[in-house]
């Protein structure tokens, strides 16, 4: 045979071969659809899986964009996992399942009537080793569960984003950590609807174990359970954001934060930008037993039950900032805060809150201590009042709007000495009263504009007086005094940057002493960090104590004017431009009207008591014949004494007050229509030998108790031709104890 036919037989029998071969399918790389991985696999196409298919440690499973994971419906050829009746994706190493927002990845059922718990679901558990966890652009649907990640130990990293997770008969996303794991979490830009549980479970426990990260810009919807559930316990550790989602049609809570038995370990959960509506409550924040730093800013909150839910359960601080969130039409309060147990520090600032069933907002504890402020907050519409504060702690109520609420403006009670309620339009309200102080102690309540109606009433006659839309000692006695002077005649604007007032002294105010005790009110959207004052118009400035309250005490060079200001830096740094501020004037041939006596005093004349006054050890006040001193009814501007709403005279030195029959001393009221219990009495305590208390041609009327004498040192007191009327209680009242010998002349009384 010649070269050439032998070249072309072989290229016939070539051709033939490969004609047979081409008949038959080349095989495909063999995913494991039952059983454990032997080496890293890489699926593609449509994978079928029969039974648990597990990634064992040290290996991968990278999933390729528009892959189809199909498995048996009810059914698992290996009768492992967690559910012996379930295939499952179980993954011990990693797994990298990254479609594309065109070409997702799909794990499904393959019934042809597909439903929940066809399949068992991914589930990773990983202890300490470097692991990969990337879910994206991907579906998971039908399973018990969508996806389920546990941590054991270790340092980890997880990304879950732009997922669908649907129509599971458990939690759209479980991720627990334990054992000191620390992990990290990307969970967003996901769509978890329609799942029997929570759609985000969120679970660490455990010393040292941590959870960061973010729940973030999803959608969490028709949910059985809770749509973003955050549960920190045991020593366990988060700081962890949910931010920026729509939360809507939950069973149960729309976000559900719950800080347990950390102690004295601190968390940090920022929920912020969410959309949360038609759930039971929307936001709801728990802390039992732990310290938990939280801040729920710029959500929006609406038909839900309560709109906002914070409560400390039991011991340690939670501290909260409520901010820049609207929150309307829920069918209990608006924005609720509960200090049942332990301490909260709580900032309401900046809320639109309106149409809620229920209070605005309310703040309120039981056997704990609970500290409120409540700034910026536009609240009306309410079927409830507009703000309920139950507060052992001074309540900070400042540049407020509260309007046209359905029951009383404002409702303080159970609050301790020195609540500030200042600059709030307060005002059209529906219940009885505009301010209610079920309070025994005073409330300052300067600054505000009242309306219309109020500020006619407060500007005829003379003042202070029972104002009928403002319910304190006026209405009940052993309620505090509201001092409401001086008001706005009208509307406040709520700022928009950082402003500081000063509310003592008044502008214009003289005074005899050098010492000027300053005090003010401060806000800002950007909150305060702290206050600065000026005793000298801007040239020195020295750091105030406190915040959204504070004061300073400054002692004056001397006699004169003296422009005083004051500047608040917000926690952003930026610095207050000052406004006018006020003036004062020291004037050492004053009385002492509030306050210490610093030297010995004679008084002449009319002479006007705002606050108590008080007569220190080696210190005498002298009254002319003729003097006569009123104290300001209802008023203590010291907030101090033995009464916090009346005001007293407190002498420790001693008191030399003779009068004369033509003209006698009078100690009275300032009201035009006086009554017994307008001002609180003379209280003399003599700790020390040879103060003396001698009154003769006097009067004592409208008080509380005349004239009260407790001595624990030798002393010697006259009390003659004086007439004690009017009084509450006793006419005089004189104790001696600790071996004091005391001397008395008590004749010739009325």
């Amino acid at each position: 045979m010649s070269l050439n036919k032998k070249k072309t037989l072989i290229s016939l029998v070539t051709s033939a071969i490969l004609c047979v071969l081409l008949s038959f399918p080349i095989p495909a790389f063999s995913a494991t659809t039952s059983g454990t991985l032997t080496e890293s696999e890489t699926w593609s196409g449509t994978v079928e899986i029969t039974g648990d298919v597990t990634v064992p440690q040290h290996l991968t499973l990278t999933i390729e964009p528009g892959t189809q994971v199909i498995f048996s419906p009810l059914a698992d050829d290996t009768a492992g996992g967690e559910n012996t009746a379930l295939s499952e994706l179980i993954v011990l190493g990693s797994l990298v399942a990254e479609g594309t927002s065109t070409n997702k990845i799909k794990f499904t059922s393959g019934a042809s009537f597909r439903q929940k718990g066809d399949w068992g679901g991914i589930a990773a558990t990983w202890t300490a080793g470097l692991k990969q966890f990337r879910i994206n652009h991907c579906i998971v649907e039908y399973a018990i569960q969508g996806i389920s990640w546990q941590a054991n130990d270790g340092s980890h990293n997880t990304s879950i984003t732009h997922t669908t997770i649907t129509q599971t008969g458990g939690n759209g996303i479980y991720l627990y950590g334990e054992n000191g794991a620390a992990v990290t979490a990307d969970i967003s830009g996901n769509q978890i609807t329609h799942n029997d549980g929570h759609g985000v479970y969120t679970y660490i426990r455990g010393t040292s174990t941590s959870l960061a990260g973010t729940i973030g810009q999803s959608t969490l919807a028709h949910n059985g359970g809770y749509g973003a559930h955050v549960h920190i316990r045991d020593y366990a550790q988060a700081n962890m954001d949910v931010t920026g989602n729509t939360i809507h049609n939950n069973t149960d809570n729309g976000i559900h934060a719950y800080a347990q038995d950390t102690y004295t370990v601190i968390s940090e959960l920022n929920l912020a930008g969410n959309t949360v509506y038609a759930n039971a409550r929307g936001i709801y924040c728990r802390s039992y037993r732990s310290t938990l730093n939280l801040d729920v800013t710029d959500n929006q909150a609406y038909q839900n039950t309560n709109g906002i839910y914070i409560t400390n359960d039991h011991s340690y601080t939670l501290n909260t900032l409520v901010a820049g969130n609207t929150v309307h039409d829920n069918t209990q309060q608006g924005i609720y805060c509960r200090a049942y147990k332990g301490t909260v520090h709580t900032e309401i600032r900046g809320n639109t809150v309106y149409s809620n069933t229920g209070h605005g907002v309310q703040v309120t504890r039981s056997y704990s201590s609970i500290h409120p402020v409540i700034t910026l907050n536009t609240i009306y519409d309410n079927t409830g009042k507009g703000i309920q504060c139950t507060a052992n702690n001074p309540a900070d109520i400042l540049f407020n709007n509260i309007h046209s609420n359905q029951d009383n403006g404002i409702y303080i009670n159970d609050s301790g000495p020195g609540s500030q309620v200042s600059y709030n339009n307060i005002n059209t309200n529906s219940g009885s009263y505009e301010l209610e102080n079920n309070n025994a102690t005073s409330i300052d309540a300067g600054f505000n504009y009242w309306g219309n109606a109020l500020t006619q009433e407060m500007a005829a006659g003379s003042n202070p007086k029972n104002i009928s839309r403002i319910f304190d000692i006026y209405d009940d006695s052993t309620k505090g005094t509201v001092y409401y002077s001086p008001w706005m005649t009208s509307e406040v604007t709520l700022p928009d940057t950082s402003v500081s007032k000063i509310t003592a002294p008044l502008d214009g105010n003289a005074q005899k002493s050098r010492q000027v005790d300053i005090k003010g009110i401060a806000v800002s959207p950007n909150g305060v960090d702290y206050v600065e004052v000026s005793p000298d118009g801007g040239v020195t400035w020295y750091r105030a104590q406190g915040t959204h309250t504070w004061s300073y005490t400054h002692e004056m060079p001397g006699n004169g004017t003296y422009p005083i200001l004051s500047r608040v830096i917000d926690k952003a740094s930026n610095i207050e431009s000052p406004g006018t501020g006020v003036q004062v004037t020291i004037d050492s041939t004053l009385p002492t009207t509030t306050g210490s006596l610093e030297a010995d005093e004679t008084w002449t004349g009319d002479v006007t008591l705002t606050g108590d006054v008080t007569v220190p050890e080696g210190i005498t006040l002298t009254l002319s014949p003729g003097t006569k001193i009123q104290f300001l009814a209802f008023s203590d501007d010291q907030g101090a004494g033995e009464n916090t709403s009346r005001s007293e005279l407190i002498v420790n030195g001693t008191l030399d007050a003779q009068g004369t029959q033509a003209s006698p001393i009078v100690f009275t009221s300032s009201s035009a229509t006086p009554d017994k219990g307008d001002w609180y009495g003379i209280r003399v305590s003599n700790a020390t030998d040879n103060n003396t208390l001698t009154l003769d041609y006097c009067t004592i009327e409208y008080s509380t108790l005349g004239l009260d004498i407790r001595a624990t040192a030798d002393t010697g007191i006259q009390v003659t031709h004086t007439t004690i009327t009017q009084t509450q209680g006793n006419g005089i009242y004189l104790y001696g104890e600790n071996g004091a010998a005391v001397t008395a002349d008590i004749s010739g009384n009325q």
